[in-house]
Protein backbone atom coordinates (compact mmCIF):
# COMPACT_ATOMS: atom_id res chain seq x y z
CA UNK A 1 0.00 0.00 0.00
CA UNK A 2 1.56 3.45 -0.97
CA UNK A 3 1.10 6.06 1.39
CA UNK A 4 2.93 8.69 0.00
CA UNK A 5 4.98 9.15 3.49
CA UNK A 6 8.02 7.03 2.68
CA UNK A 7 10.09 5.18 0.32
CA UNK A 8 10.31 1.59 0.41
CA UNK A 9 13.83 0.12 0.02
CA UNK A 10 14.44 -3.29 -1.78
CA UNK A 11 16.30 -6.46 -0.03
CA UNK A 12 18.70 -6.60 -2.57
CA UNK A 13 19.19 -2.47 -2.32
CA UNK A 14 19.40 -1.86 0.62
CA UNK A 15 23.48 -0.19 0.64
CA UNK A 16 24.62 2.43 2.89
CA UNK A 17 24.52 4.68 -0.60
CA UNK A 18 20.84 3.87 -1.41
CA UNK A 19 20.02 4.03 2.46
CA UNK A 20 21.91 8.01 1.94
CA UNK A 21 19.74 8.13 -1.14
CA UNK A 22 16.86 7.20 0.02
CA UNK A 23 17.19 9.27 3.33
CA UNK A 24 17.84 12.44 1.34
CA UNK A 25 15.11 12.53 -0.79
CA UNK A 26 12.55 12.49 2.10
CA UNK A 27 14.59 15.02 3.64
CA UNK A 28 14.33 17.10 0.43
CA UNK A 29 10.57 16.79 -0.53
CA UNK A 30 8.14 18.61 1.26
CA UNK A 31 5.25 16.50 0.23
CA UNK A 32 6.86 13.39 1.85
CA UNK A 33 6.69 15.38 5.40
CA UNK A 34 3.23 16.95 4.30
CA UNK A 35 1.64 13.23 3.92
CA UNK A 36 3.42 11.89 7.03
CA UNK A 37 1.90 14.98 8.78
CA UNK A 38 -1.68 14.01 7.32
CA UNK A 39 -1.47 10.42 8.30
CA UNK A 40 -0.36 11.27 11.66
CA UNK A 41 -3.13 13.55 12.34
CA UNK A 42 -5.64 10.94 10.89
CA UNK A 43 -4.36 8.36 13.68
CA UNK A 44 -4.91 11.21 16.59
CA UNK A 45 -8.48 11.15 15.66
CA UNK A 46 -9.03 7.37 16.02
CA UNK A 47 -10.48 6.22 19.19
CA UNK A 48 -8.37 5.40 21.56
CA UNK A 49 -7.25 1.60 22.76
CA UNK A 50 -9.12 1.84 25.74
CA UNK A 51 -12.32 2.56 23.66
CA UNK A 52 -11.81 -0.24 21.75
CA UNK A 53 -10.62 -2.45 25.07
CA UNK A 54 -14.68 -1.37 26.20
CA UNK A 55 -16.31 -2.53 23.00
CA UNK A 56 -15.05 -5.63 22.83
CA UNK A 57 -15.61 -6.00 27.11
CA UNK A 58 -19.40 -4.82 25.61
CA UNK A 59 -19.50 -7.58 22.91
CA UNK A 60 -18.34 -10.33 25.50
CA UNK A 61 -20.89 -9.48 27.88
CA UNK A 62 -23.59 -11.76 27.68
CA UNK A 63 -27.33 -10.43 26.61
CA UNK A 64 -29.93 -9.46 28.79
Amino acid sequence: MKLGAGLAVGEDERTPDEIRRSLRRLLDHQEYRDRAGEIAAEIASLPTVDHAAELIERLAMPAT
